[in-house]
């Protein structure tokens, strides 16, 4: 059976890309050896989803400390056990990260460069992402063996980016399915308002329903 694994820098969260991660690690346990490599360890309200997921826990998160002298110690500190834990597992096929901070701390280390995707849970070129880490994610995710994107405006736009690209959309778990009055034409919707969130099918599901 084959092994994989995802990297996720923080599991205390409440948020779309660790429910996310968890729905496909499930998904995924059935044909493969999964397992969830984290900074910190989860919170309580994961522990039920998380049952029966092996997980493993190492280092701290970089990015908690406060002060740049500490920040830049655990980034090191980070890095040098990320180093040794892929020493000591050394067959996993793929190794996916879903954090794109991390995802570059990763790329340092050369033997796992060749099993290495990043996993984009919002938009390459999010305007809050600062220009400086755009330039080194463009460098680090050409050299990546994929980058998984959410939406086809992010594959449109990361393939003219010449990256090698995979189109894999969030999906719905649930088992049960409520029915709607189409005639009634209003939408409330609370969250970002972007491509991640699927507005651009909101707009052909009214169009074909109108």
């Amino acid at each position: 059976m084959k092994k994989i694994a995802f990297v996720c820098k923080n599991m205390t969260q409440i948020g779309g890309k660790e429910r996310i991660l968890i729905d496909t690690v499930r998904l995924l346990m059935t044909d493969y050896d999964v397992t969830i490599i984290t900074f910190t360890q989860p919170a309580s309200f994961y522990l039920e989803t998380l049952k029966g997921v092996k997980l493993d826990v190492i280092s701290v998160d970089p990015f908690l400390a406060t002060g740049l002298f500490n920040r830049i110690s655990n980034i090191g500190r980070s890095i040098r056990d990320l180093r040794r834990y892929f020493k000591l597992n050394d067959n996993y096929s793929k190794i996916i990260c879903v954090d794109a901070i991390i995802t570059v701390l990763l790329f340092m280390i050369f033997s796992i460069r060749k099993k290495l995707f990043a996993w984009e849970h919002m938009s390459f070129f999010d305007p809050v992402t600062t220009t400086k880490f755009k330039i080194i994610k463009k460098i680090v995710y050409k050299r990546l063996q994929g980058v998984i994107v959410l939406t086809k405006y992010d594959y449109e736009l990361l393939t003219n980016e010449k990256f090698r690209v995979f189109l894999i959309p969030n999906f719905v778990t649930t088992q049960e399915i409520n029915l709607c009055d189409i005639s009634d034409k209003h939408v409330v919707f609370i969250g970002r308002y972007d491509y991640q969130k699927g507005f651009d099918y909101l707009g052909d599901i009214i169009k074909i329903t109108s």
